[in-house]
């Protein structure tokens, strides 16, 4: 069956064997015979397509396996995450919100969400601050403003993890003269690393959904 990534093609880069196409929009894909992969802010629009799956784009960038393969060989970490973003896309948290399952993904449940917004929409920000106790925690801070970039800390017991994409060099990609910038993502990680859509996968993002807005109470 014929798959088809919907992203941005400026940051893609083709790297699999298999038949990918890469689309702007959903609009661009037929309904019948496809395999689709779309991020979870394209959810709403996939109506009932069938053969849908969902990407988180952090666990797609090629830093993660470092930031995961860290932090993971701790059965329980201790330390302190710190996770900036900026991104240029609309205040749609969906993008905060894959986000938060793919954090908690390291540490579980919480113990105390708190969370703050900015009143201005431009730039505008979210603060999350996550304790999952036994001296773990995790400061999120989420902003829409001019740009993309990451930057990632983890101050653990005897490591620490820094990152920073706007430091990292932009690779070109394969067979094209598309630059893409350090937050490209890869087809076959993509691929890879995709969820099917299913009951268990829209309880997941409304479980971090309910987790964010529930910290705006506190």
């Amino acid at each position: 069956m014929e798959k088809v990534i919907i992203a941005d093609p400026n940051r893609i880069r083709l790297a699999d064997a298999e038949k990918t196409l890469v689309a702007d929009s959903l609009d661009e894909v037929g309904e019948e015979g496809k395999d689709i992969y779309i991020s979870s802010s394209l959810l709403a629009m996939a109506g009932e397509r069938n053969n849908v799956h969902v990407y988180f784009e952090l666990e797609c960038y090629p830093f993660f396996d470092k930031v995961r393969n860290l932090i993971g060989q701790q059965v329980k970490p201790k330390g302190v995450l710190r996770y900036r973003r900026k991104t240029k896309k609309d205040i749609n948290e969906s993008l905060l919100i894959e986000d938060m399952a793919v954090i908690c993904s390291f540490f579980g449940d919480t113990e105390h969400v708190f969370t703050k917004r900015s009143k201005q929409k431009h730039p505008y920000h979210v603060i999350i601050t996550l304790n999952f106790g036994g001296g773990t925690m995790a400061h999120v801070e989420y902003t829409v403003t001019n740009k993309d970039q990451i930057e990632l800390e983890w101050s653990g017991v005897g490591r620490i993890l820094e990152f920073d994409s706007d430091e990292m060099n932009p690779f070109m990609s394969n067979g094209s003269n598309i630059e893409a910038l350090s937050l490209g993502l890869n087809t076959k990680t993509i691929l890879d690393r995709s969820y099917f859509v299913d009951v268990e996968l829209l309880e997941t993002l409304d479980k971090y959904c309910k987790l964010i807005k529930a910290g705006d109470k506190k």
